[in-house]
């Protein structure tokens, strides 16, 4: 039977993206292994894949199948907050730009999708200050003009869908040729070849047997969650625990696992690279889940929700911490906050993001007001940040990011908050604790010092790669 798909749909375009999603994390792998220098952030893949992930988190908890102004709304959200890194912010961009095209038809047609990459393309190019080709943007520039050119059949969008993923393939193939340090490293653009997965995932949404299965059980469950929406109260969800967490290790048999896991619950969703297997399930046993889990690798980014009461549980406690108490908020592995409330004045406060508690506790104690534990290879998302903003009272607060790869998610925290936010281009932990110990310094000063702190580290290669005509090999001291 020959499919055609005339027009996107809201249900449609929630397909579309919780495919890409899965795509993006299958090869999230391939894409960290392509970061050209061989130090261990090679994290484009992670960021992009977590910030997709965000967006399916978001859609398979739809209780009915939105209006498209209304699924524009909650894709935009989940996308904004869960970006982190430079890629997943571009790629939040992206996606918003395309999604501002379309928010006012409840049908996309193909001329209205090629739009919606132009406008994607143009969104992507503002969020750069200084945009430079061989990179995901031209990749996106190379999309969008292949979709504004497409003149197959403007009836079927997988056609069309097949056209953007192989364009987006030989934009990827020039990268190199546009710059030269990828082509001395031998590798594509990271970011670049993400958005091909991202484009191919679109794709198997609409030609893949095992994606159809998938993504036709989501509907259904919509569907149902809908039929039932009118007699349902709380008092009648049969597993009440929406359960979440990443299990760091893709080395162990799958379908064992699942059908371990599936007999505690419904509303089972697994996905597994090389390294990694994410599990979402409803359960009324959610420690006996993460207890079979545990046994299989360490978990991260462990979330259990009560959805009778819809409320996000997390962790508080209290530390000493340099002679007095700090709060301590904790939602996952990977992300906790730092307050020092004393070191407020004037109500103005310095909010930096370091690399762990050492650090941490560093900044409090020569004049951080908060800090957040989340810089290199764990970036935090905007959602993160915001977190952190949220929980200080001064009226004025600087962001120090403190790494270059955590700029761009600060400014849209920072862009979301009412109050005056400025985020300090900071790119190492020594500026970032520069600006901190003298932030009464008069502003314009201080950010003329902060260009005369140098910094070195000291790590191990993580790849085999070269670098201004020197090899690298990996495990190498560097």
């Amino acid at each position: 039977m020959k499919i055609e798909i005339k027009v996107l749909t809201p249900l449609r375009l929630t397909k579309l993206f919780i495919a890409a999603s899965r795509w993006l994390l299958k090869y999230a792998d391939v894409l960290n292994d392509l970061n050209v220098y061989p130090v261990p952030d090679g994290d484009t893949g992670t960021n992009m894949s977590m910030t997709l992930q965000s967006v399916e988190n978001a859609l398979i908890g739809l209780q009915t199948e939105p209006k498209m102004e209304e699924l524009v709304d909650i894709i935009s959200e989940a996308v904004l907050l869960g970006a982190r890194g430079n890629s997943g912010t571009i790629l939040s961009q992206i996606i918003q730009g395309f999604l501002d095209e379309v928010r006012d038809t409840e049908e996309i047609t193909i001329p209205k999708a090629a739009r919606a990459f132009v406008s994607a393309k143009e969104r992507a190019y503002m969020a750069v200050s200084q945009p430079v080709e061989g990179t995901i943007l031209t990749v996106i520039r190379k999309v969008s003009e292949a979709a504004i050119a497409y003149e197959g059949p403007k009836d079927n969008f997988i056609p069309f869908l097949v056209h953007l993923k192989n364009a987006a393939a030989e934009a990827v193939d020039d990268t190199p040729n546009l710059l030269p340090k990828l082509k001395e490293a031998g590798v594509v653009d990271a970011g670049g070849k993400g958005i091909f997965y991202v484009l191919e995932g679109f794709e198997k949404s609409v030609t893949d047997p095992e994606m159809l299965k998938d993504l036709a059980r989501i509907a259904n469950s919509q569907v149902n969650r809908k039929q039932k929406l009118e007699y349902v109260n709380k008092n009648e969800i049969k597993f009440k625990y929406c359960t979440e967490f990443i299990i760091e290790s893709g080395d162990f048999d799958l379908e064992e696992y699942k059908e371990k896991i599936q007999q505690l619950g419904d509303s089972m969703v697994v996905a597994q690279t090389r390294k990694k297997t994410k599990t979402h399930i409803h359960t009324n046993h959610p420690g006996q889940v993460l207890e079979i889990a545990g046994a299989l690798g360490n978990l991260n980014n462990m979330k259990i929700e009560n959805m009778e009461i819809q409320h996000n549980h997390v962790l508080v406690k209290e530390e000493e911490l340099n002679g007095g108490k700090a709060l301590v908020v904790e939602e996952e592995e990977t992300v906790k906050l730092l307050f020092n409330e004393k070191n407020i004045e004037n109500n103005v406060a310095v909010y930096a993001v370091v690399d762990n508690k050492n650090i941490a506790e560093l900044f409090l104690k020569d004049g951080a007001a908060a800090t957040l534990i989340g810089g290199q290879t764990k970036n935090p998302s905007v959602a993160d940040i915001e977190d952190g903003l949220k929980k200080i009272s001064a009226k004025t607060i600087y962001i120090l990011p403190n790494n270059k790869n955590i700029i761009a998610s600060a400014k849209l925290a920072a862009q979301r908050d009412k109050r005056d936010i400025i985020v300090i281009d900071t790119k190492t932990m020594l500026e970032g604790y520069y600006f901190t110990k003298n932030r009464k310094m008069n502003l314009q000063s201080l950010l003329r010092q902060l260009k005369f702190n140098n910094s070195i580290e000291i790590t191990k290669a993580v790849r085999d790669t070269k670098v201004n005509n020197i090899e690298i090999k990996v495990g190498e001291i560097i």
